[in-house]
């Protein structure tokens, strides 16, 4: 089986892991207004590589990954190339690799299912609370990505949620309180984390000749992040 990849990147231990290796695969059916990686958009672009080569560049960190360690595959969006991530992640539960799958949610396809038999660990990106707000600044749907954590819940997949916050989009208690009641509703979330949107990727944007639609857009300091972290976690049941 043959994927396109973009890069393969060795990530240090936060968030609760160990080192992770990262690989981020090419192609993306969204344009999230603050997207991080849109040089991994182009489903032509990157390289291609076979699921055996790509775990064994895996196999090379293994006895670095620890207790909580492994791989994780993010992109773009890792489940448009569902079969390469199904061998891949197949393979890699063959020879005790822990494995993590970094996604939107926005495939949900019989494919996808049989890429859930193998994994460990889902980092769902629940971008915004609203049906519209997916619709502007996602071209995407909010409704889709709560079937796909829905299934996850009847699978009883362990999954950790995380949210970008754009100042003016969603930094407001009114989208916190409809993200705690959804973390509240899905017993297989294990942990919710609020990160700042990052200006740094504007230079990609130029790179590449796309218009970067939050130019001038401040990004959230550590204090503002912490507050609107505690503030979410004191609705959520998980962290009581």
């Amino acid at each position: 089986m043959i994927g396109r990849i973009n890069r393969i990147e060795i990530l240090d231990a936060i968030y609760g892991h160990d080192m992770r290796v990262a690989v981020l695969l090419q192609g993306c059916d969204l344009r999230c207004i603050c997207c991080q990686t849109p040089e991994t958009w182009d489903y032509t672009g990157g390289e291609e590589i076979s699921a055996k080569a790509l775990v064994e560049k895996f196999r090379h960190y293994q006895d670095y990954f620890g207790a909580h360690g492994g791989i994780v595959v993010t992109g773009g969006e890792p489940l448009l190339q569902a079969e390469f991530v199904e061998e891949v992640f197949k393979r890699c539960k063959e020879i005790g690799i822990h494995t993590e799958i970094d996604t939107s949610g926005s495939v949900c396809s019989a494919a996808v299912l049989r890429v859930l038999d193998y994994v460990d660990l889902v980092l769902l990106d629940l971008k915004y609370t609203t049906r519209e707000d997916y619709r502007t600044y996602v071209n995407g749907s909010l409704r889709q990505t709560l079937r796909f954590l829905n299934v996850l819940q009847v699978r009883k997949i362990p999954v950790w949620l995380n949210q970008s916050i754009v100042p003016g989009l969603n930094d407001d208690d009114e989208n916190l309180n409809r993200l705690a009641d959804i973390v509240n509703g899905h017993s297989c979330i294990e942990r919710v984390q609020l990160h700042p949107f990052q200006t740094i990727c504007a230079e990609k944007y130029e790179q590449l000749n796309i218009p970067f639609p939050l130019r001038g857009t401040p990004q959230l300091d550590g204090d503002t992040m912490e507050r609107l972290n505690r503030y979410l976690k004191e609705r959520i049941s998980i962290y009581r």
